[in-house]
């Protein structure tokens, strides 16, 4: 078997595949990437009614400011955020309550996002 370096895409997108914890990632506006832990949790009929859609969609319109202000805390600061309970809405717009943990991540080209770890607890 030959050894595969930590950056390869391939070995990346295959462990958020089979991670167990929902994994969003987005530019603050606009779903880039889930998981099908993510999907699930989202009860998304497929990823292609996910991604491109805004990320704020599937917060709770009752937590959109709140979320905001983390999201725009962690893009500003790169502070990483965690361990706190949102309400979400499913994509039939079912809520529901999640843990959430959140970082700043980089590509070598300088862009930006944020990858979202989200856990159901309700």
């Amino acid at each position: 078997m030959s050894p595969h370096r930590l950056d390869d895409p391939m070995l990346l997108r295959s462990a958020l595949h089979s991670i167990q914890d929902a994994v969003i990632i987005h530019d603050e506006a606009t779903v880039l990437y889930a998981n099908p832990a993510a999907l699930k949790l989202l009860k998304a009929p497929a990823a292609t009614r996910v991604l491109g859609q805004p990320v704020m969609d599937f917060v709770h319109p009752d937590a959109r400011t709140g979320m905001a202000e983390r999201l725009r805390m962690v893009l500003e600061s790169g502070t990483a955020i965690g361990g706190f309970v949102e309400k979400l809405q499913t994509f039939d717009g079912e809520p529901i309550y999640a843990e959430i943990n959140g970082s700043l991540v980089e590509g070598d080209d300088g862009a930006r996002a944020i990858m979202v770890v989200a856990r159901q607890v309700s």
